[in-house]
């Protein structure tokens, strides 16, 4: 199994709010790792992780950013995920949810969704925090995706 980072295994708004007044020029997403101390699990989703962990499930991280400028956010989520990825695009992030092949995903964008149902793989909708700085495509159900329960915490 496998979570998207941002807005669905951890709340980033913060992080996001940050990289936009600290580089008013850039893409947010490519700075937002800076700031990943500002980062907060979501109680829903990382409880969910748990009880995958203990029915055996390997879960793992996609971050939809670079892996330039990662390391706070590797360091601190390395020992909560087996394996971190970092997606550029959206054909990246559906190349590594095909090729480890998930059972499920969990995503709070319509992209994860999206690219999750396209590689055959079972995508479930976490819903972002009202606080959310993200730009990214939200509209949970329209691809006829659950949403996990209390997901927005």
């Amino acid at each position: 199994a496998a979570f998207e980072y941002d807005d669905a295994a951890a709340y980033t708004g913060d992080s996001f709010r940050s990289a936009i007044k600290t580089y008013p020029n850039s893409s947010p997403q490519e700075k937002a790792s800076e700031f990943c101390e500002k980062d907060r699990k979501k109680i829903s989703p990382y409880l969910t992780s748990f009880v995958l962990k203990f029915f055996g499930f390997k879960i793992h991280l996609i971050a939809d950013r670079p892996k330039e400028n990662a390391s706070c956010l590797i360091k601190r989520w390395e020992n909560d995920f087996e394996k971190i990825f970092f997606a550029a695009d959206s054909q990246e992030k559906y190349s590594i949810i095909e090729k480890n092949g998930y059972l499920l995903y969990f995503s709070a964008y319509d992209d994860g969704i999206i690219q999750a149902q396209k590689a055959g793989v079972k995508a479930l909708r976490i819903s972002r925090n009202k606080n959310s700085a993200a730009e990214y495509d939200y509209n949970p159900g329209k691809f006829s995706e659950k949403t996990l329960p209390l997901s927005y915490l």
